[in-house]
């Protein structure tokens, strides 16, 4: 049975290696006492054995290179587009500093502010604009890739995400 093989998984010169491997595999017909040549799981799956009576195996090569489907090259845009936002969103303050700044301002809801709690309140305004700029760039680019088509997807290049 022909073994599919996506395309991301196969990588540049993936027929040269499993021709490669092949005229291993053939040459190792030829030795004694030498362990079988070994390849990527991807490569060895990839040649067929053909038993010859009277005469050694032969192997050919038995893929198919696929390309991914529409609705995988969506999902995989959307999980970059995702990456890209958490990068965005780092990029202006670390998790653990987002984290402790909401503490803080949660703690002075109930108090009377003081000029530096001022400083933090504005501070968290300006990072929750910024998260929320983010977001909703994240939102408008899953969006159009929705819309993707066969034709369109090929040319989709997303838009810089805002920065401060």
């Amino acid at each position: 049975m022909t073994i599919q093989i996506p395309k991301a998984q196969a990588g540049e010169g993936f027929a040269e290696r499993v021709e490669t491997f092949r005229h291993a595999k053939l040459a190792h017909h030829r030795t004694i006492g030498v362990p079988a040549p070994v390849e990527h799981p991807l490569v060895e799956a990839s040649l067929k054995r053909l038993p010859r009576e009277g005469e050694a195996d032969d192997y050919v090569a038995d893929y198919q290179i696929v390309e991914p489907s529409l609705d995988q090259q969506k999902k995989d845009l959307i999980a970059t587009v995702g990456k890209l936002q958490q990068a965005a969103l780092i990029k202006e303050m670390s998790p653990g500093k987002r984290i402790m700044l909401s503490f803080q301002v949660a703690d002075m809801a109930n108090k009377e502010n003081t000029p530096a709690d001022k400083i933090i309140i504005a501070k968290f305004q300006l990072l929750l604009a910024h998260g929320n700029a983010v977001s909703r760039h994240a939102a408008k680019l899953c969006a159009q890739i929705e819309d993707l088509t066969d034709e369109t997807i090929k040319t989709w290049k997303p838009e810089a995400f805002p920065q401060t």
